[in-house]
Formats: C-alpha cells, structure tokens, sequence
C-alpha cells in the first residue's frame, strides 16, 4: 500500500490579498507565481518534517509549493525532489497567481539536485478540467505503480489536494495552508 503525504502550500502573499479584496486579488499581475508570506515561511518551519523520511518527493513546479517544500523539509534541497506541472493548482491557468512563471526563470530558484524533467518549456496555462483530472489520475497511477509500498510527500495546493480526495473516495473538504493529508492507496 502507497501512503501519499500531501502539503498544501503555506500561506503565500495571493491568499493574504484574496482575503482583503477577494477574488480579484488572484488576478492581480503582481501575484504571478505568489511568493510566501514571512507568516508562510513560519508556518513550513514550524510544520517541519525533518525527521521523516521518503520514498520519493514531488512538489508542483510554483514558487510558493518549492519554498514550502524547502522550509519544511530542508533537506531536500539535497534530494532528488521530482517538480511535476501536473500538480499546479487546478484548474491551471485560471488565476493570475496559478500561472507558474517561465522554465528558464524558474530554474533559477530550484536546487539542482532537483528533477524538472517534467517541468515544460511550454506554460501549461490549462484550462480544462477533463484534462486536468486526466493528469491527476496519470500522475496518481504512476505513483502508485513506481512506489507500490512508498511513502511520498507531495506539495501542492489545497484544490488540488480537494479534488484529488473527492476523485478517490476520500471526503471532500477545504486545505488550510501548510495542512499535512495523509492517505493510502
């Protein structure tokens, strides 16, 4: 059995925002790929997993989930984390501050142990829910397929984690930042 350990992402400046102006803030240019928040970046530290260990670590490929990833877990700067666009907020592209910035821009910031082989040139600016389900079961069998009896941490975002649970029989529910979902499959 596969235990999936999902984060979503601490808070970023977009969600301080949404909460002052409401939607409109998610499509403020200014929170293109949102950053985290010094109370997001408190908040990975204190929701450490520093002595846990992994099978295997994916994280979506937007600043705010790599920087919760590497406040909560250090030590990944050092391990080959596999950053997937397929675990960009859903639906992709729908906000401002779900569209991930360029590739080549993004590389900048990621460690090089890091793998984003499936990171593409191309801004996966995806609108289409079927396909964004479709890459969420891809992504889930292929998990399941690599790590029959692994433990994975992925960091992603609170829909994503939502949908993911109602696609599979789990209770569908809001994901506060920083939240840990752990389930089996």
């Amino acid at each position: 059995m596969t235990i999936l350990i999902f984060v979503r992402h601490a808070q970023g400046y977009h969600n301080v925002d949404g909460i002052k102006r409401g939607r409109l803030a998610y499509n403020d240019p200014i929170h293109l790929d949102a950053e985290l928040t010094l109370f997001g970046i408190q908040q990975a530290k204190e929701n450490s997993l520093e002595n846990q260990q992994f099978d295997a670590i994916y994280c979506s490929p937007m600043r705010r989930c790599r920087q919760t990833l590497l406040y909560m877990y250090p030590i990944s700067a050092k391990l080959p984390v596999i950053v997937d666009d397929r675990l960009i907020e859903q639906p992709q592209g729908k906000n401002m501050c779900d569209k991930r910035i360029e590739k080549h821009e993004m590389l900048l910031t990621t460690p090089m142990a890091w793998n984003t082989d499936l990171v593409s040139q191309k801004n996966p600016f995806i609108l289409n829910e079927i396909i964004d389900e479709r890459n969420m079961d891809r992504f889930t069998e292929e998990v399941k397929n690599r790590y029959p009896d692994g433990k994975i941490l992925i960091i992603t975002h609170g829909v994503w984690i939502k949908n993911w649970l109602s696609n599979h029989g789990y209770k569908s529910r809001y994901i506060n930042n920083c939240e840990v979902v752990r389930v089996k499959i």
